[in-house]
């Protein structure tokens, strides 16, 4: 699934790079977008101040309007919530009737960044305040804040107790979901990390940076398990499968590309879908689920 400049989400095929459907709607820039983890439905946002949800055959199922330009969202599991980052709030919606059902006001800078985590009782945000957040789903209240970061958080993920995140200040961040402890700083980027992926269960994550690189890290030990070069321009978006075997990444080089962690290596030739990429790819984490890429904006973000 794909967002761009030109407003519309293309959904494709990755074992292939073949254009699945077309979903038409939007009415400027597509800033965000999310897929549950079986790859049934699909979240987008953007400049023209909604939410829309989406079938993977392209069918707008339900549009979610805001007061102003929505940057990111999120899915519960099921898809009976929908998350989204507008102005420095985090919103709760209610995924079947659009109806909202909170909005949750703690960063003191626009919000950046939400996930939901792997079991659906919780949801992180990153701001550019420099905090994270930590917020109970259910309760739909605010649980704790993590700080540390020494400028704007780009990236968030759960997985496995564990919150990551990364940012303008080149780190990943991994975070004790319990206590709040921050377990270890990562380094090794060059540049901006501009996003983050785990794994369902904690124990790997993948990230991406401006300095064109995608890297794959052992959480627990804190060691960079693989990196994978290939991109010829900066890389704002990168997701990686539930068990940790293959990672999805996009490009400014206008390239979506599948890496092999084990081998570093990448699985096929780029993907080269139209105009407008942008920083997040996300797919489908459940064994057997269809092949499906998920893309957001190229540009949006100075």
């Amino acid at each position: 699934m794909s967002g761009s400049v030109d407003g519309t989400v293309r959904m494709w095929d990755v074992s292939s790079g073949e254009q699945v459907s077309k979903c038409e709607g939007h009415t400027d820039w597509v800033m965000g977008v999310a897929v549950t983890p079986n790859g049934s439905l699909a979240a987008s946002c953007g400049r023209d101040a909604t939410v829309r949800l989406w079938t993977l055959s392209g069918r707008e199922v339900l549009k979610i309007a805001h007061t102003g330009e929505v940057v990111s969202v999120a899915l519960s599991p099921d898809g009976g919530r929908v998350v989204s980052a507008q102005g420095k709030q985090v919103l709760i919606w209610d995924g079947n009737s659009g109806k909202s059902l909170k909005a949750l006001s703690k960063h003191t800078g626009v919000v950046r960044a939400v996930a939901v985590s792997p079991g659906g009782d919780k949801v992180v945000s990153g701001s550019q305040d420099m905090t994270v957040i930590v917020w109970d789903l259910s309760r739909m209240a605010y649980e704790r804040t993590f700080e540390g970061h020494q400028g704007v958080v780009r990236g968030v993920s759960m997985g496995g107790g564990r919150v990551v995140s990364t940012g303008q200040d080149k780190e990943l961040r991994v975070w004790d979901l319990a206590t709040g402890a921050c377990e270890r700083v990562l380094t090794g980027h060059e540049e901006d990390v501009r996003g983050v992926s785990a794994t369902v269960d904690g124990r790997m994550a993948a990230t991406c940076s401006f300095d064109k690189s995608v890297r794959v890290w052992n959480l627990e030990t804190g060691a960079e398990i693989s990196r994978m070069d290939g991109h010829s321009d900066k890389v704002f978006g990168v997701s990686m499968a539930g068990n940790g075997g293959k990672v999805v990444s996009c490009s400014w080089d206008m390239s979506v590309r599948v890496w092999d962690v084990g081998t570093g290596e990448a699985l096929g030739p780029p993907m080269q879908p139209p105009s407008g990429l942008a920083p997040a790819v996300i797919p489908p984490q459940q064994p057997g689920s269809r092949s499906m890429a998920a893309l957001m904006l190229k540009g949006h973000e100075k």
